[in-house]
């Protein structure tokens, strides 16, 4: 079996020549990022690629995890590859999967108590209803002047 048939059994096109692809399958998280890369629509960002390295001492087991950032319009993805022994991985998290991540996150760092987050949410509660009395008295003196 040649690699032109070893490529249509993928289920992948032959690679264009000079497309830096030769020998190897262009596979969905290739489409994604090239096709994010590509676009300079306005509004949309494009992180620069984070590199962070985990090493556990004892056993020397080293693994190296690459993320990088999409948000453009409703879309926000997550780009995201890691390296170790037993080889390379890389995943493209949806939007809904990366929202939910940032929400967990923000939970698990905020700083608030249960206590504090009340308190918050009557003294906001308390000002709206300041500005609604305000907004009555100002009403109130425009008619009757």
């Amino acid at each position: 079996m040649d690699e032109q048939d070893w490529l249509k059994g993928q289920g992948a096109q032959p690679p264009e020549p000079g497309t830096g692809y030769v020998g190897s399958v262009v596979n969905e998280f290739d489409r994604v990022l090239s096709s994010r890369t590509d676009l300079n629509t306005p509004g949309s960002v494009l992180t620069r690629p984070t590199t962070v390295q985990d090493i556990i001492p004892i056993v020397g087991q080293h693994t190296t995890f690459t993320l990088q950032a999409y948000k453009g319009g409703d879309e926000c993805l997550l780009f995201l590859q890691w390296h170790n022994s037993e080889g390379a991985q890389r995943v493209v998290l949806p939007t809904k999967a990366t929202i939910r991540l940032r929400n967990l996150l923000n939970r698990l760092f905020d700083p608030s108590t249960p206590a504090s987050r009340r308190r918050k949410a009557a003294s906001a509660k308390r000002e709206k209803t300041r500005k609604e009395k305000a907004q009555r008295k100002a009403d109130w003196a425009d008619r009757n002047k």
